[in-house]
């Protein structure tokens, strides 16, 4: 009769098919509000596979939070982790309401991935934020500093072996964790 099943399909596919960075996050919004969730699942697909764009495109702000924080929480998503965290602290502004943006991304916090910033992002960009609770910064700069010493090679003098004896390692090796490996 009407056979809306058919025009939903229809409608469905159009928008599986014509996907962009631009759209995926209105999208995978819209698939979410509907329960079309092959649609959903091949958005997510699009913001995993071209994450920096897309957190950096401004869409992700109109994710509601479950979306942006599956996201966020994903291995799969493939940008900086100073890309998602300009997304997070984006997202917080945007979606505040009457309360503070800390409040806003209390939930991302424990899925940004501090220890693969760099330093100088870390002390000059997230700290100056205020965002992020100075115990859990400590921490992630105890663990970067660990984590370098373990890369350089073991038995030279500390203080990262005096830069590997002057820049040999640590910041020439470039041996920065990734997330997400090829």
């Amino acid at each position: 009769k009407l056979q809306l099943a058919g025009l939903r399909e229809s409608c469905e596919a159009y928008l599986a098919k014509h996907l962009c960075q631009d759209s995926v996050c209105s999208t995978w919004k819209a698939s979410h509000m509907l329960g079309l969730s092959q649609l959903g699942e091949k958005c997510k697909a699009l913001v995993m596979s071209e994450g920096r764009a897309v957190l950096e495109g401004g869409g992700f702000v109109e994710l509601p939070k479950e979306l942006a924080l599956a996201a966020v929480a994903d291995e799969k998503l493939n940008a900086s982790e100073e890309a998602v965290f300009e997304a997070v602290v984006a997202w917080g502004e945007a979606n505040k309401g009457a309360g503070s943006v800390q409040d806003a991304v209390a939930d991302f916090v424990p899925h940004l991935r501090f220890v693969e910033m760099g330093h100088a992002f870390i002390y000059n960009r997230v700290r100056q934020s205020g965002l992020i609770p100075e115990n859990i910064l400590f921490a992630a700069m105890a663990k970067i500093t660990d984590e370098m010493a373990q890369r350089c090679e073991p038995g030279v003098q500390t203080g990262i072996s005096f830069r590997k004896q002057k820049y040999g390692c640590c910041r020439a090796c470039q041996k920065t964790p990734q997330r997400v490996s090829a």
